[in-house]
């Protein structure tokens, strides 16, 4: 088919501005090509069999281009009008060639219609929104103006920013009106009046709605952006947010206005809680999210209203609650109300992944007083670890499986700790991942939690593999001793950690490289000495007093796996991360396992793939 160009298109091309295009500006769009037909052409047109139309529009529009050719070599400038008729011309057969297409004539306008109502649409976001899908040709976009599921599914797309949602909010409801009776999954940047006046139409057909924080705006505000967008603040102040101030909004989602919803996420928003059990709701993630205090019941801890209102979405598949349990305490900088207590247990049968972030005290207090399925994978962040004492997991019976294992990995940039995630290991184990994310970890720290989460859910097997990222070999002697001292990983069969060749090392094939594979390195490692040897040698030492320390009575350690960081060298005096070469990184592989073969069965080496 004949396309044409971006900015000569006859706005044949869906920008945002489109969606509200009525049936009658469509019959417009048609009855202007027709006219910028010349009068030969349209009459000859019209007496065309539809099988020669397409060799006929091709021929004329040869012809023109040729015309035009013409015009500009013999009069230049002085046939700009000229040459600008032919142009059109030239677009209106382009789009009549388009409209004779042999699939218009063989293939039902409602056999196009379920072909299109299955299509994903494609958005262009430069340099404006547009779908390149309604570019074909007439006759395709009027079909696809009126097949609802094409719009149902452009109104799934992620493509509604905040910027593009206030300029455009008519088209947002156009395109909410072109989908018909058609389930809808919607995803707005915020939670406004405005949006909700927007949706309220349409609220029965909405299946699945991914709403951001709320806004302190009315619909006018919104609509010509008068004022700063306010973030809502529900429990606790969020990161990484530009926020103007805070206030309490009197916006609050409630389920009485979306009776049908399967899947719902809300970000710093007050939600009311239904008022009697609701059943069609099977995915909810809340993040900084609270129940609306009634004024009859007075104040409830946040983490009893939201364990309450739990109870009423029975058919829950999936739960996510970031910061929702816990309450900051008004009366203080930082600190946090304490613990609430909680009486009931409520159940989720069907539940089958559970997500919560929040204070660590918190996450054990919600999880005692929830009964789930025993294959309901589970992934925790506790905040704010620095309290020994917590237990993660105190009145929770996980059953672990006897054959369960624990794999921790530490990750740490210039020396500090800043990620450690433990996660459960072996077929048929209950997937538990939990990840401490704080600045200021420390080797005890993660020795306290690994001892707890060993004995609850890998008594028998305990850590089998520990993975360490951008640990100086210091710092792994250092976690290393605190995890053995807490007897944790009796039977460690991985370790994975990172080497990197020091700073300015010579990485031709002479000098080390030479040695390493010559295997004569003992006149290159003495006090003082400095390179590729001297840091493998290092290394090996560290590894060496670590697994040394273990073997009394075990195994050695069934598998070594060394990552080679990029090595830092002087270019013309300018720093350059150099990749060690295949040949390069086999012989470090070869001399480690030279070293520790007493210690460790295989030993790999990979390069760094960033």
């Amino acid at each position: 088919m004949q396309n044409d160009h971006p900015e000569r298109a006859l706005s044949l091309y869906l920008q945002v501005g489109d969606l509200a295009f009525s049936e009658s500006t469509l019959v417009e769009e048609h009855n202007l090509g027709q006219r910028l037909l010349a009068d030969d052409d349209r009459v000859a047109l019209s007496q065309l069999a539809p099988d020669k139309v397409q060799e006929w529009c091709l021929s004329r529009i040869a012809h023109y281009h040729h015309h035009n050719g013409v015009l500009r070599e013999r009069y230049g400038a002085a046939a700009r009008n000229a040459i600008s008729k032919n142009k059109s011309h030239i677009r209106a057969l382009r789009a009549a060639y388009n409209d004779a297409a042999p699939i218009h004539r063989h293939l039902p306008p409602e056999v196009l219609m379920e072909i299109f109502s299955h299509v994903d649409p494609v958005v262009a976001m430069m340099p404006r929104p547009w779908v390149p899908l309604l570019r074909i040709c007439r006759y395709w976009r009027r079909l696809l103006f009126r097949t609802a599921q094409f719009w149902a599914n452009l109104l799934s797309l992620p493509i509604w920013t905040a910027s593009i949602l206030r300029r455009h909010m008519q088209r947002f409801r156009t395109a909410l009106a072109r989908s018909g009776h058609e389930s809808l999954t919607l995803s707005v940047p915020y939670y406004s009046q405005g949006i909700v006046d927007i949706l309220m139409p349409h609220a029965s057909r909405l299946s699945s709605f991914d709403a951001g924080p709320s806004l302190l705006l009315d619909p006018e505000e919104m609509a010509h952006n008068k004022i700063g967008q306010e973030l809502l603040c529900v429990s606790h102040h969020p990161t990484n947010m530009d926020v103007n101030m805070w206030r309490t909004s009197p916006l609050t989602f409630s389920f009485t206005l979306f009776l049908n919803l399967c899947s719902l996420q809300l970000q710093h928003t007050y939600f009311d809680s239904p008022a009697a059990p609701y059943l069609s709701l099977c995915h909810l993630k809340l993040d900084h999210c609270t129940v609306r205090p009634s004024s009859s019941t007075g104040r409830v801890p946040t983490l009893c209203a939201i364990h309450d209102t739990l109870d009423l979405f029975p058919n829950l598949e999936t739960l996510s609650l970031t910061c929702c349990l816990s309450e900051k305490n008004p009366g203080t900088v930082s600190g946090m109300l304490p613990v609430p207590g909680v009486t009931k247990t409520i159940h989720l049968p069907r539940l089958r992944h559970l997500e919560l972030e929040d204070v660590c005290g918190h996450i054990p207090r919600f999880l005692s007083h929830v009964a789930f399925p025993p294959t309901a994978a589970l992934a925790l962040c506790p905040l704010r670890t620095h309290d020994p004492t917590v237990q993660l997991f105190t009145g929770v019976d996980l059953s672990p499986a006897p054959h369960a294992a624990l794999h921790l990995e530490i990750r740490g940039v210039f020396g500090r700790i800043y990620h450690a995630c433990y996660e459960t290991r072996g077929n048929g184990v209950r997937s538990v991942r939990v990840t401490l994310d704080d600045a200021s970890l420390d080797s005890r720290t993660i020795a306290h939690f690994a001892r707890e989460l060993v004995a609850v859910l890998a008594p028998a097997r305990g850590l089998t593999s520990l993975t360490t990222v951008g640990l100086p070999n210091v710092q792994l002697r250092s976690y290393w001793d605190d995890l053995r001292a807490a007897f944790v990983c009796p039977v460690l069969d991985v370790l994975a950690l990172d080497w990197r060749p020091p700073v300015g090392a010579d990485l031709g094939p002479q000098g080390d490289w030479g040695v390493l594979r010559d295997r004569d390195d003992s006149r290159h490692l003495g006090d003082g000495a400095f390179g590729i040897l001297p840091s493998l040698q290092e290394l090996c030492d560290v590894l060496r007093a670590c697994l040394g320390a273990r073997t009394g009575g075990r195994s050695p350690l069934h598998r070594l796996e060394v990552t080679v960081r990029p090595c830092s060298v002087d270019r013309d005096k300018e720093w350059e991360e150099v990749v060690l070469e295949g040949w390069q990184i086999a012989l470090a592989e070869d001399w480690i396992r030279d070293k520790l073969s007493d210690l460790v069965e295989d030993v790999v080496a990979v390069p760094y793939l960033d």
